[in-house]
């Protein structure tokens, strides 16, 4: 974050937040900030002003597809794979109809590619999964759905 210097002529400042709050790693969905200004009164004298905290919190926001195709010539079609932000405890899981476990993860950055545990890719149908995570503020939450398989 850059601090500015402002004098009487001019009060245009501007911030560039999106650098940070892009950068997941820096936080946990949370980011307060406060805002310094110095300004020159004359060539020994500096006032230093500080802001009130501000905070805002990121709300987990997931996108989950309805449908895949292991063959398709778009790279994002070919995985089941949701996107979301500021997830704990993730866990998602894909079922067969008669309830057969066929791709399980704990990774949000691994999606289902459209094949079984044994390797062989799985016939054109829907399927159900279970997604389970925690968002930022602890709150656990679970989703249930079923994606289509197409190619």
């Amino acid at each position: 974050m850059t601090i500015q210097n402002f004098n009487m002529t001019n009060s245009d400042y501007e911030e560039f937040l999106s650098n940070i709050i892009a950068d997941k790693n820096l936080y946990e969905g949370k980011f307060c900030y406060y805002i310094k200004m110095y300004q020159q009164t004359n060539s020994t004298d500096t006032i230093f002003l500080k802001s009130n905290i501000a905070c805002i919190e990121k709300e987990t926001i997931i996108y989950i597809p309805n449908a895949i195709n292991p063959k398709s010539d778009n790279y994002e079609n070919r995985e089941f794979k949701p996107k979301a932000d500021f997830l704990q405890d993730y866990k998602m899981t894909i079922f067969s109809k008669r309830g057969e476990i066929i791709f399980e993860t704990t990774e949000i950055s691994k999606g289902w590619d459209g094949y079984n545990r044994q390797g062989n890719l799985c016939q054109k149908d829907t399927y159900a999964f279970i997604i389970t995570y925690k968002t930022a503020q602890g709150k656990k939450s679970v989703k249930k759905g079923y994606v289509n398989l197409v190619y």
